[in-house]
């Protein structure tokens, strides 16, 4: 056998080798949980109160719907909250209701940490006037909190806390459907 043809064999070992301990640290690696289907309420913005400005009518409104996690612990509650915000950018048709959370507004992150769980948007597009804002963070906060044993959101920019998410409305603090 040649020179290049030894390191050529070395380079393939090897590479099968990584290939290898990848896959087995892969496989012996906890599985998150069970697929748990839970019924949660999910709030959206009612159209009526958009186009007429009534404050008398609901900002949002309830729907229930089945939504589909991984299973225990924390691992299981930020399963679920990342599904539940899938779920809020998809309104039910015909019921005279839109959502808050724009499909150009990306979500890079949710983490829960005892009874707050954290939304990590991403600059790109996090922009609109105030009745955008405060239409997004009650969908969120309210729907959220509705969930077992979470009680606070944290917004967060890039993965940084900032004054407002778009320029109008708190969020340096955790909020609570308290503080709505």
């Amino acid at each position: 056998m040649g020179k290049k043809t030894g390191w050529f064999v070395a380079l393939i070992l090897l590479v099968l080798a990584a290939g290898f301990s990848y896959f087995t640290l892969i496989r012996r690696q906890p599985a998150p949980g069970p697929l748990v289907d839970t019924e949660v309420t999910l709030y959206f913005v009612n159209r009526e109160y958009i186009t007429t400005g009534n404050e008398e009518l609901p900002k949002l409104l309830p729907f229930t719907r089945k939504v589909r996690a991984y299973g225990d612990g924390e691992a299981g509650r930020e399963s679920l909250a990342r599904s539940v915000l899938a779920e809020l950018r998809k309104p039910p048709a015909g019921e005279g209701v839109t959502t808050a959370l724009r499909d150009d507004l990306r979500i890079t992150g949710v983490r829960v940490e005892e009874d707050t769980v954290y939304v990590d948007f991403s600059s790109a597009n996090l922009h609109g006037g105030s009745l955008e804002e405060i239409l997004l963070v009650e969908q969120v906060v309210t729907t959220l909190t509705g969930l077992p044993g979470l009680e606070k959101v944290q917004f967060l920019v890039d993965g940084e806390r900032r004054d407002t998410l778009m320029g109008h409305i708190s969020a340096d603090e955790p909020l609570s459907r308290e503080d709505l």
